[in-house]
């Protein structure tokens, strides 16, 4: 898609291009480590509020213990888990060989076990949580697996955090205490065999696994009620800790809150309409989300532009349109782009960026250029957008333009320039003025993003301009079947007849035409055509 800026009389035609990936085979080798959440398969959407950052699936272990090596939006859930769980399991171990025998009260061997047990069972869950969150983009069956391992963990964690406080409030209680244990391991019975059902782990479950884990949690409270009644709240506290238990139960609840409300990412989340306005990254999509993911935005990308963040650039062109609009009173934007993609459903990209243009406008005080904003709902490829831009600004305004100027990016600036205005149009280019951008890839090292635009200049010439220079006007071989293909609702348009000075030259280009002769066809243009308006 491009977009034209054009003056009425000394007329400018300004050429952002958007969305047009009029080069579907250039499919960059640069491997890319982090993704959007619009890219996701299915099951890999978790959680909307984060929207870049991602490990796709890997279908590989080895690749999935080398994005340790890398920052993405697991990393902070991975080594927030594992480097706890190495410290915390020999720091116990310390304590109860060296200090806790320093007591006066010490009660011996199963003392020991008891700290034993909590330290393994902190260990234990963490190092599943910091283990699912390293593999969980394998597959979808490995991340299942693994998601059953992290709940697991918790119960673990749960039941065996209250059984050693049930071990020591009701140590000189036989009963009392096997009677806590056994209750506090059904509920953790109960727990693990609903972390086992495939739909526990679904992202619909996600306030219900809160509040189950926070229920058992509470369920410490049973006990210590207990206690209070037999033995009052002064001996209560000194057998049980009280004060740590309500401390620990603020920090299971506290946390099962982060969780189930996905905070803080929520509360940086943008609507559809805001992120089209600075379409970036969530502030929290790799330090401080709750758990991981990117909401699905409207842009329908190939591989190559979603690497080098290509709806960035977008934007920006049609800012830079927009602004140019608004320094020269004289100026007019036509938007062209047809309805290319049968995924975006009947929608044209032109369509698709008068809306951005519109929200752009109202954003930065611009509505009052909105009304010299114009669209072009047919062109196929990079040469229709020239020629159909110019024939819609004519259906405007009954004259061709004198001046334009591109706002492309700087790769295809050859493109447009010397095959396309000069070579097909035989358009005089001191008329012309072309602005580029450049994508801007991020997630690559240094040596993946030179690779990425030597990649994307090699792209450029094998699948466009090697074409184009045998081919001016993209009616033969591959570059009308290209067309064609981006034509899935069969639109055809009607310029033929809105542009009589230009109604032989247009018919010699359709798809079923006969003449494919390069320099006859260019000959119907009247070479007076863009000079006499």
């Amino acid at each position: 898609m491009t977009t034209h800026t054009i003056r009425q009389r000394a007329a400018n035609t300004v050429v952002p291009q958007t969305k047009e990936d009029d080069d579907p085979s250039i499919t960059t080798q640069v491997l890319r480590k982090l993704h959007f959440y619009h890219e996701l398969d299915d099951w890999q959407k978790d959680n909307h509020f984060i929207r870049s950052g991602y490990v796709k699936e890997t279908s590989s272990y080895r690749e999935c213990f080398k994005s340790l090596t890398y920052l993405h939006n697991e990393s902070v859930n991975i080594y927030s888990h594992l480097i706890p769980s190495s410290i915390v399991f020999w720091a116990v171990l310390y304590y109860i060989n060296y200090q806790l025998t320093m007591y006066d009260n010490y009660l011996g061997v199963w003392e020991k076990l008891n700290f034993l047990q909590f330290a393994s069972a902190c260990t234990f869950c963490l190092f599943m949580s910091s283990a699912f969150h390293t593999i969980k983009a394998h597959s979808h069956k490995v991340s299942k697996f693994g998601n059953q391992l992290d709940y697991f963990g918790i119960v673990i964690l749960i039941s065996c955090s209250l059984i050693s406080i049930i071990l020591f409030a009701f140590y000189d209680h036989v009963y009392m205490k096997y009677f806590f244990v056994m209750l506090t391991t059904m509920f953790g019975t109960i727990c693990t065999v609903l972390t086992l059902d495939p739909h526990f782990a679904s992202v619909e479950y996600r306030k219900f696994r809160a509040t189950m884990f926070v229920l058992f949690g509470l369920s410490g409270v049973l006990p210590i009620l207990t206690g209070l009644y037999i033995w009052g709240f002064e001996e209560t506290k000194n057998r049980s800790g009280v004060y740590w238990l309500i401390l620990e139960g603020v920090f299971y609840i506290f946390g099962a809150i982060l969780y189930a409300g996905r905070i803080p990412e929520r509360f940086t989340h943008k609507e559809e309409e805001d992120y089209l306005k600075d379409p970036q990254p969530g502030r929290f999509d790799i330090f401080g989300g709750s758990k991981s993911g990117l909401e699905r935005d409207e842009w329908h990308l190939v591989d190559f532009q979603i690497v080098g963040n290509d709806h960035v650039v977008f934007r920006d062109q049609i800012l830079e349109s927009l602004t140019l609009l608004q320094q020269d009173p004289e100026a007019y934007l036509i938007i062209s782009g047809g309805e290319t993609k049968k995924q975006a459903g009947p929608v044209s990209e032109a369509l698709s960026y008068y809306l951005l243009a519109e929200t752009l406008c109202k954003a930065n005080q611009m509505e009052s250029v909105l009304s010299r904003v114009h669209t072009e709902v047919f062109a196929r490829d990079s040469f229709e957008n020239v020629i159909y831009s110019v024939c819609r600004y004519y259906e405007l305004f009954q004259e061709y333009p004198e001046k334009i100027t591109i706002i492309g990016f700087e790769f295809k600036r050859t493109r447009f320039l010397t095959h396309h205005l000069q070579q097909a149009l035989n358009y005089p280019l001191d008329r012309v003025t072309y602005i580029g951008h450049s994508p801007n890839p991020t997630g690559l090292s240094t040596p993946e993003v030179l690779r990425y635009f030597e990649e994307l200049k090699q792209s450029e010439y094998k699948y466009a301009v090697k074409h184009f220079e045998s081919d001016w006007y993209g009616i033969t071989e591959s570059l009308k079947r290209k067309k064609i293909a981006r034509n899935p609702y069969n639109r055809y348009h009607g310029y033929i007849y809105s542009n009589p000075k230009l109604s032989k030259f247009l018919h010699a280009i359709q798809d079923d035409a006969s003449l494919q002769d390069n320099e006859t066809i260019r000959s119907l243009i009247d070479h007076t055509l863009w000079i006499n308006n």
